[in-house]
C-alpha cells in the first residue's frame, strides 16, 4: 500500500479532464494524514467509516478535502471567501481478486450550491494503474455517480449514493477510487461522505469497520469525551465532557466547524466548540455546541460576552447530533462546571414550562415562557396560521437591535426583564401599533410590551415572532406610551382582535431568503418562506433571475431582467405586494419596466423610484412579469425586499 502523500503537486493538471480554476490563493499545502491502514492486507468486503485511514488527498488547486473522525468533507468556502478549487480523496489500493463483480457504496449529502452544476462539480473515479508521485498520469476513468443536493436546507444528514458498478475491464485487478470535488470562485458547495463500501454485493447497509465505538456512556456520572460524542451521534440526549476552545465566529462567512477559530476574539454568541484537551488546535479534533436561544447555557457560555470561558472545562447535556455541518452537541439543556450529579441531571427542558401564563389572546396574552413553549412545539420552520400576542419586559440580550435603516426591533422579553432560559425572542418588529421605529428610543430595555405577530420555530431551534409583527401595546416606567394605545384588554374599535388595518402582516429581505449565499449569485428558483412561495423563472427572456450578494447589504437583490417572471403564491388571501428596489445607479433605475404586466390587481411606482406596488390583489396568488419588447434590455426590477399585505 502506498504511503499517505506528504507534499502537494504544485503544477499538475489532473487527467480527470479538468481545467484548472483561475486566480486561487496561494497552494494549500497538503497536512500530513495518520497510519497508512497499518499495513494489513485489504480484501472484499473493503469498508471505511470515516475515509481516512491509508487515503491520500490531492489538491492541484484551492482547498483540499478535510479528513475527520467520522466523515470527509470537501468544500470551497472559508472565511467569507469561495477560492476556486480541485482536490481527490484517494482510496488505498483494493485488490478485486476474483470476484466476477464490484460494486461501490456509501453515504453523502451536497448542501449549498456549486457553480459547476452537481455532476461536474462532484464526481467519482476508478483507475488501475495508479501513479503516486503524479496522480494526474494515472488511467482514471469515471463511475456513473448521480449526485443530489439536500432536500431539507436545515437537515446534514447523508443519504446512500447510487450503487456503482466497477466496469468489467478492471475486474482482478487491484483499483483505486477517487472523489474528485471542484468548484469555481463563483460559489462552492460542501459534500460531506461517509461509510464507503467495496464488495461484491450491491446496495444495502453499509457496516464499517469502525475503531472500538464506546457502547456505553453519555450518562452522568459517565460522560461521553468529545471523541466518544463524535463517534455516537445518535440523536439522543448525552453528557459530554471536554473543554471550550473556541467558536465559529460571526465574520465566519459559512457556519461550518472548519472555519471555527481557536480564541474568544469575534465569536458567535450562538455556539461554541469543544475539545478533550484545552490546548487543542485541529478543528478535526472539536464538536461544534448549539447554544440555544433564552438557554442558561448561551448566557453563561457564550465567548462573545464570557470570553473568560475559553479552555474551562465543562460538562454539558444536550443531543448528540450533526451541528455546522460536524458531529456536535445541540439543544443544551444543562451546563455546569464541576462534575454533574444526579440533581444536574434533571431534565432542564422542562423548566420553561414552570410559570408558563396566558392563551396567546389579546385578553390572556402569552407571556415569554408560554410562547416560548408553544413556539418550540411547532415543526421546524413552520409559522403559526394565526397571530398571537405576547407579552413581557423588554431585557438587555446579544439580539438587542433597534434598526432605524431598516424600522424595525429585534429584542427579548422576559417576565422581569432579566435574561434568562424563559426569554423569548421578539423579530424585526414594527413598532407601537404598526409605526415604523424612527429612532432607538422607540423600544428600551425595561419597557413592557404587548407584540402582535406569527410565531416560527425558526430552524428548529430559535422560537421567535416572524419578521412584521407590530407593537401593540408600550409602557415605560408603568405609564402608556402615546396616549391612545389600548391598555391591558381594551381593543381598537376599529380594528379587529387589534390588527392593524394597513400593516404589512410580514415582509422579507432577499438577503434572508437566500442566507446560504455568502458570495457571488445563483439563479433565484423557487424559495417558500412564512407559508408563501416566490417563484423566479426565466419566462422567454435571455437571462434567468439571478440573487447577486453583494458586501454592502444594500445592494444585495434578486435581478429579474426583460420578460422575467416571478409568481407569489400563499396559503392567506393577499391584499397587496410592495417590492422594495435598489436605489438608482446614477441615471439607471432597478424598478423594472412601466410596461410590466401582473395576473391580479394593478401596479404602481412610487415618485422616488424605490418602490413597485401590487394593489388590489385580492386572492392567494400573483404573477408579475417584466413584460418588454424584446427578450433583452429594459429596465431591470432588482429586488431588496418584498412586503406581503393580507385581506382582512
Amino acid at each position: 500500500m502506498n504511503k499517505i502523500l506528504k507534499t502537494m503537486m504544485l503544477a499538475a493538471v489532473t487527467a480527470f479532464g479538468l481545467a484548472s480554476c483561475e486566480d486561487v490563493p496561494a497552494p494549500f499545502v497538503e497536512p500530513e494524514l495518520p497510519g497508512d491502514g497499518g499495513g494489513e492486507e485489504i480484501t472484499l468486503p473493503y469498508t471505511s467509516a470515516n475515509l481516512k485511514d491509508g487515503f491520500e488527498v490531492h489538491t492541484p488547486t484551492g482547498m483540499a478535502w478535510s479528513l475527520g473522525n467520522t466523515y470527509a468533507k470537501a468544500t470551497g468556502y472559508t472565511s467569507g471567501s469561495t477560492p476556486a478549487s480541485e482536490t481527490s480523496l484517494i482510496t488505498p489500493a483494493i485488490p478485486l481478486g476474483d470476484a466476477e463483480q464490484v460494486y461501490v457504496d456509501f453515504n453523502y449529502v451536497i448542501a449549498y450550491t456549486n457553480s459547476l452544476g452537481l455532476e461536474e462539480g462532484h464526481q467519482v473515479l476508478v483507475c488501475t494503474e495508479y501513479d503516486s508521485a503524479d496522480p494526474a498520469k494515472s488511467n482514471w476513468v469515471k463511475l456513473p455517480f448521480a449526485p443530489k443536493e439536500r432536500e431539507d436546507r436545515n437537515s446534514w444528514d447523508m443519504y446512500p449514493a447510487n450503487t456503482m458498478s466497477i466496469p468489467a475491464e478492471f475486474l482482478g485487478q487491484t483499483i483505486r477510487i477517487a472523489f474528485l470535488y471542484k468548484c469555481n470562485s463563483s460559489s462552492a458547495s460542501t459534500w460531506e461522505l461517509t461509510n464507503l463500501k467495496v464488495s461484491t454485493e450491491p446496495g444495502g447497509e453499509v457496516t464499517p469497520d469502525t475503531p472500538d465505538t464506546p457502547t456505553d456512556g453519555g450518562t452522568w456520572d459517565k460522560p461521553y469525551t468529545v471523541a466518544e460524542a463524535i463517534a455516537n451521534q445518535t440523536g439522543k440526549e448525552v453528557w459530554v465532557h471536554g473543554y471550550i476552545v473556541g467558536s465559529i465566529p460571526e465574520n465566519a462567512g459559512s457556519t461550518v466547524l472548519e472555519n471555527m477559530t481557536f480564541t474568544a476574539d469575534g465569536a458567535h454568541y450562538t455556539n461554541l466548540c469543544i475539545a478533550d484537551i484545552p490546548n487543542e488546535t485541529n478543528y478535526a479534533n472539536c464538536a461544534p455546541v448549539q447554544l440555544p436561544s433564552g438557554s442558561d447555557a448561551r448566557a453563561n457560555l457564550n465567548l462573545k460576552e464570557n470570553p473568560s470561558m475559553l479552555g474551562v472545562e465543562v460538562w454539558l447535556k444536550g443531543k448528540a447530533t450533526k451541528y455546522c455541518g460536524a458531529p456536535g452537541l445541540k439543544e443544551i439543556s444543562k451546563d455546569t462546571l464541576t462534575k454533574p450529579t444526579a440533581d444536574d441531571d434533571k431534565n432542564a427542558g422542562d423548566t420553561p414550562a414552570e410559570g408558563a401564563k396566558g392563551d396567546g389572546s389579546l385578553e390572556n396574552p402569552f407571556n415569554a415562557a408560554a410562547a416560548y413553549n408553544y413556539t418550540a412545539a411547532l415543526p421546524a420552520g413552520q409559522a403559526t396560521p394565526e397571530k398571537f400576542y405576547v407579552k413581557g419586559i423588554v431585557c438587555q440580550s446579544s439580539k438587542m437591535d433597534i434598526s432605524v435603516q431598516y424600522k424595525n426591533a429585534t429584542f427579548h422579553i422576559s417576565d422581569d426583564g432579566t435574561a434568562n432560559s424563559t426569554q423569548f425572542l421578539i423579530f424585526r418588529t414594527k413598532g407601537l401599533n404598526g409605526a415604523d421605529i424612527t429612532s432607538a428610543d422607540d423600544v428600551q430595555v425595561g419597557d413592557e410590551v404587548v407584540v402582535y405577530a406569527y410565531l416560527v420555530n425558526y430552524y428548529g431551534n430559535t422560537p421567535e415572532t416572524v419578521q412584521g409583527g407590530i407593537i401593540y401595546s408600550l409602557k415605560r416606567n408603568g405609564e402608556n406610551v402615546d396616549g391612545d394605545t389600548p391598555g391591558e384588554g381594551e381593543g381598537e374599535g376599529d380594528q379587529e382582535g387589534g390588527d392593524p388595518g394597513n400593516t404589512e402582516d410580514f415582509s422579507i429581505s432577499m438577503m434572508d431568503l437566500y442566507s446560504e449565499v455568502t458570495t457571488g449569485s445563483v439563479d433565484a428558483g423557487s424559495k417558500t418562506y412564512n407559508g408563501v412561495t416566490f417563484t423566479f423563472e426565466q419566462n422567454g427572456g435571455n437571462n434567468m433571475p439571478k440573487y447577486y450578494w453583494n458586501a454592502n447589504d444594500a445592494y444585495k437583490a434578486v435581478r429579474m431582467y426583460a420578460l422575467n417572471k416571478m409568481t407569489i403564491q400563499s396559503d392567506n388571501k393577499i391584499e397587496k405586494v410592495v417590492l422594495i428596489c435598489n436605489d438608482a445607479s446614477g441615471s439607471t433605475l432597478y424598478n423594472g419596466n412601466k410596461t410590466a404586466t401582473v395576473t391580479a390587481g394593478t401596479l404602481d411606482w412610487a415618485d422616488d423610484n424605490k418602490t413597485v406596488t401590487i394593489n388590489d390583489v385580492n386572492g392567494n396568488a400573483v404573477e408579475l412579469v417584466n413584460q418588454h419588447t424584446a427578450n433583452s434590455g429594459g429596465v431591470q426590477l432588482r429586488i431588496h425586499d418584498i412586503k406581503i399585505y393580507y385581506a382582512k
